[in-house]
């Protein structure tokens, strides 16, 4: 191609049209397709801030599609004329051009002497080339003339079909640009659009050779929103930091080379009374026209948040809050940084926070007084909206604002005392709870009328509900029924949301009452708290109700209902960001049961996990310890059961727990001893006399029934009488197929094979619930019960555990027996026992049992 220029400048003068040179750019094929639209449109706009790489991306682009008679026209401030700005796009047509240029050098002499003819003229000169032309302009921001502008949109239109323009700007050109979209002639390449998402920022810094782990990338895309210019100088930053990873993890508008990239293209560009207010406006995360001139913006401010954000200066209108803009964070933190004015700036934040309650906005309110160390106006907002932000909201919300203030603050003004300390209490951190209260109640004595009510009501409240994170549930659902519900008198206390505290009362009761195994009262209330009011928040009693609904459904054995509870509860608390509230735990335990009794272990694992993360409170923890047995005897782990029992008891043996939960390891054990067909010696060891009627159910629950018609079929086979089992089996099949409910029955001895294929010969009402129980015990790895032996542990004698210590040795039995002054026979018959008892098949067998069960 043949490098010509049409310009009557001197050699020296004249301006290369050339792109950048596209070396070190990520391959971004979203945005090159995006691009590729250049080539069937009249005119694409790539709009964005400075540092977006508006200029590096069209380079790229022309590169890598191999763009034919593609011409570069780069602007400066200086091209401010028409014959400016003319000469310099036919110098790059001419430098681009493939063919004879003799009618642009006519087109160039015109632009010196009537520009406005020009772009009529270009036009039909375009038509009759055989090649469309691409003609880029860059910086266009920087020509201020609205005839060029007028002119440049006269040649997109008499051009369009043969002439592609792309416009590469920092804000919106004086266009007529939604009658251009209207038309056909327009599309756009937008900020948004630009932003590098996470894979193209982990290329980028891959490239530049630093690379990161996924959760860095995140990190980074965030604080920078994919600014492009921020991620490189982020790069080149760590590159050049002694401690780089303690560099990424600060990046911000303060950092050396992010800063000064700010300083010198955005900030040193606006006049000092642009700068002054940028300076008020960045006191907040978000801004309105109102807002701003509450701030002393002026009463100008819209007009100059509006021009702002159409000149791109890093400010941006929020499309789902109408008239609200957002200053790009790294702004933000420069903006920030550079306010040493500590008073004046306690004072925007005062006018802030007074606008904020002024419209209703209680938390951005609060925000602002905590950071105007206005205490007195955080404490009175904190006391009339602690419901709200403890039951409407993540309780870890109001938590973290004020666990940022110093103790002696918190502590002299009961109304961030109660704040906190509620906020604790719904969190399950109770530590500090105590203190936070005695504070309080010690400034009461002056206190009269609404004020001195509503304290003495939180407090109360905050008193009996902290019981429930060690278990004295008798004392929480004593203050439940003792506090009012009444909507007079709850609205009477002054408190925001006070309509919530019912429902908070009301699953609180109903929750203690299921823990304390009053499952009728409890379903009553958890169903009435666990309603959703489609038109409001949902409540986090309101989501803790479902979870609790969901664990007394499984405790019933109604496994379709816990299975739908139990998610609802579970999607609840994700989408309110408390995945692992202590809340949510009660949902996980009843999921991870109802993946046991379903032989879904491998998911009834992943929620029990979820559920040991959640849990917080004695009960929680141990029903989930019990969930783990059960599934761990599920999985033929019958030893590590019995052995994680024992541990978990002696663990809680000074807790208060419910006695139902005790009952039920109680009937575990059991149910783990007969597994192993020890049922005599299981009552023994439990040293209670426990009916084989006991299931941990209420009676006429669909668990209770199905627990007695396997018992029954246990006594029918003891008996021969095979008739009755059959008759008791399909009995129990009824019951548990439309649950999936598949425990109870792969729990029984080898002899409920043959039983089962006897009832699907004579015939069934549920042929593929039962194929099903016969394929699963078909493929079960590790036998759940072992015929003629013990897969299960007696507690050993005295004697027994003193030969089993030198069986852990290198001694022979000779040894051993002289070292006890027994005969060897004696030792033969301790150790058959001690084989038995830990289901061992040989010394070396039985050591290792042994030490699994903690017993060495």
């Amino acid at each position: 191609m043949r490098q010509r220029t049409l310009s009557s400048e001197p050699a020296a003068a004249i301006r290369r049209p050339t792109a950048p040179s596209p070396r070190g750019v990520v391959h971004r094929p979203r945005l090159l397709d995006r691009l590729d639209v250049a080539l069937d449109s009249p005119c694409l706009l790539v709009c964005a801030p400075a540092g977006y790489g508006k200029s590096l991306l069209v380079g790229s682009w022309l590169a890598e599609r191999r763009v034919p008679q593609a011409a570069w026209v780069n602007l400066s401030a200086d091209d401010q004329e028409a014959s400016q700005v003319w000469s310099a796009i036919t110098d790059a047509l001419a430098f681009a051009a493939s063919g004879p240029v003799e009618d642009l050098t006519s087109i160039a002499a015109l632009a010196m002497s009537a520009s406005e003819d020009v772009a009529a003229r270009l036009a039909r000169w375009m038509q009759q080339q055989t090649d469309d032309t691409v003609l880029v302009i860059d910086d266009l921001h920087l020509v201020t003339d609205r005839v060029i502008h007028e002119e440049l949109v006269e040649l997109v239109a008499a051009a369009a079909g043969k002439l592609h323009l792309v416009v590469i700007s920092r804000h919106d050109p004086p266009w007529p640009l939604h009658r251009m979209r209207l038309d056909g002639l327009l599309r756009d390449l937008r900020a948004d659009n630009l932003a590098f998402n996470q894979a193209e920022a982990a290329d980028l810094f891959e490239l530049l050779d630093v690379p990161l782990r996924p959760d860095q990338v995140v990190d980074l895309v965030t604080r920078t929103q994919g600014w492009a210019a921020g991620l490189r100088l982020a790069a080149l930053g760590a590159a050049s930091a002694s401690d780089r990873q303690q560099f990424l993890g600060c990046v911000s508008g303060n950092s050396d080379y992010i800063s000064d990239y700010l300083l010198r293209e955005v900030y040193e560009g606006l006049g000092v009374d642009w700068r002054d207010f940028l300076a008020r406006i960045s006191v907040v995360d978000e801004i309105s026209p109102e807002l701003a001139e509450a701030l002393g913006g002026g009463v100008d401010s819209a007009h100059r948040l509006a021009g702002l954000a159409g000149q791109n200066a890093f400010i941006h209108q929020i499309g789902a809050r109408p008239g609200w803009y957002r200053v790009h964070p790294l702004l933000l933190d420069f903006l920030r940084s550079r306010a040493v004015d500590v008073v004046s700036r306690r004072t925007l934040h005062q006018r802030a926070a007074r606008w904020f309650q002024e419209q209703g906005e209680p938390l951005p309110a609060l925000a602002h007084a905590l950071a105007a160390q206005d205490w007195d106006l955080a404490a009175d907002l904190v006391e009339v909206h602690v419901v709200s932000w403890t039951v409407r909201r993540p309780p870890e919300e109001l938590r973290r604002m004020l666990n940022q203030v110093s103790r002696e603050v918190v502590l002299t003004h009961p109304g961030l005392a109660i704040g906190l300390a509620a906020a604790l209490t719904m969190s399950g951190e109770p530590v500090d709870v105590a203190e936070l209260t005695a504070a309080a109640r010690e400034q009461l004595g002056n206190l009269t009328g609404q004020r001195r009510r509503r304290y003495d009501f939180m407090l109360e409240l905050i008193d009996f509900g902290n019981q429930r994170w060690s278990s004295d549930l008798d004392t929480v659902l004593a203050g439940c029924q003792r506090m009012p519900t009444e909507p007079a008198v709850l609205a009477s206390f002054g408190l925001a949301d006070w309509d919530a505290i019912r429902t908070l009362l009301i699953n609180n009761a109903g929750s203690c009452e299921l823990w304390l195994g009053d499952l009728r009262s409890a379903l009553a209330h958890l169903t009435d708290a666990g309603r959703v009011d489609q038109n409001r928040p949902v409540l986090l009693p309101t989501l803790n109700a479902q979870a609790h609904l969901a664990y007394l459904h499984w405790v019933n054995g109604d496994l379709n209902v816990t299975d739908r509870v139990g998610r609802q509860a579970v999607d609840g608390f994700a989408r309110l960001g408390i995945a692992t509230a202590a809340q949510a735990c009660s949902a996980y335990l009843a999921l991870a049961g109802a993946g046991v009794d379903r032989d879904e272990l491998l998911a009834a694992g992943r929620w029990l996990q979820l559920a040991r993360d959640a849990a917080a409170e004695p009960h929680t923890e141990f029903a989930a310890d019990l969930i783990w047995i059960r599934l761990l005897a599920a999985e033929g782990r019958l030893i590590e059961a019995v052995a994680a029992l024992r541990q978990v008891r002696q663990a809680t043996v000074e807790t208060q727990l419910p006695p139902w939960l005790v009952t039920e390891s109680q009937v575990i054990e059991i149910q783990l001893f007969t597994s192993a067909g020890n049922g005599p010696d299981a009552r023994e060891a439990n040293g209670a006399s426990l009916s084989e009627s006991v299931t941990g159910s209420a009676p006429g629950t669909v668990r209770a029934k199905v627990d007695r018609h396997i018992a029954a079929v246990r006594r029918a086979v003891i008996h021969g009488a095979e008739e009755v089992a059959l008759a008791s089996l399909e009995s129990a099949l009824e019951l548990a197929a439309p649950e999936l409910l598949r425990q109870p029955f792969l729990a029984i001895g080898p002899e409920l094979r043959e039983l089962l294929h006897t009832r699907i010969e004579v015939g069934t009402r549920y042929p593929g619930f039962a194929v099903d129980l016969l394929d699963r015990r078909a493929k079960q790895s590790t036998p759940r019960a072992a015929s003629g032996s013990t897969a299960i542990l007696v507690p050993l004698t005295d004697r027994e555990n003193n030969v089993l210590r030198y069986l852990a040795t290198t001694l022979t039995t000779k040894e051993i027996a002289e070292a006890l002054y027994v005969s060897v026979n004696t030792v033969k018959t301790h150790q058959r026992s001690i084989h038995q008892k830990l289901g061992a098949r040989e010394r070396r067998e039985a050591v290792a049992h042994a030490r699994a069960l903690g017993l060495l």
